[in-house]
């Protein structure tokens, strides 16, 4: 009977244990601001990967988190990962750094297809 009880007892106090900075970050969505740059390397994948400026900014203010992807505690800006289908019926995966000033897409990821970039 004891182990059950030890077994809540870790489970209740790890349950508390998501840092409050990571769920405010998700909370806020500051990562879906309109105002956002693109970096050279986002655009060489964007380019071979046939993915344009208004589909990164369609899956940006509509596309889902994925979590897995993202890492709210990345140096120096975090970084967070949204993927959907875009009106041309790709499925992509738009990686943005959320920035003090204008958020920077990283890159942009076809999920289906694998095109050979090179990206320098």
């Amino acid at each position: 009977m004891l182990k059950p009880i030890i077994f809540l007892l870790l489970l209740w106090s790890f349950a508390g244990c998501i840092p409050a900075e990571v769920s405010n970050e998700i909370k806020d969505e500051g990562y879906r601001e309109t105002d956002i740059v693109f970096t050279k390397h986002a655009k060489c994948r964007m380019k071979c990967r046939f993915i344009d400026e208004a589909e990164v900014r369609e899956i940006i203010a509509n596309g889902d988190v994925n979590m897995a992807k993202s890492n709210s505690r990345d140096r120096p800006c975090p970084t967070f990962a949204l993927e959907g289908i875009t009106s041309d019926k790709q499925h992509v995966r738009i990686v943005i750094a959320d920035c003090d000033g204008p958020n920077k897409v990283v890159t942009a990821i076809d999920l289906e297809n694998d095109y050979a970039c090179d990206c320098k």
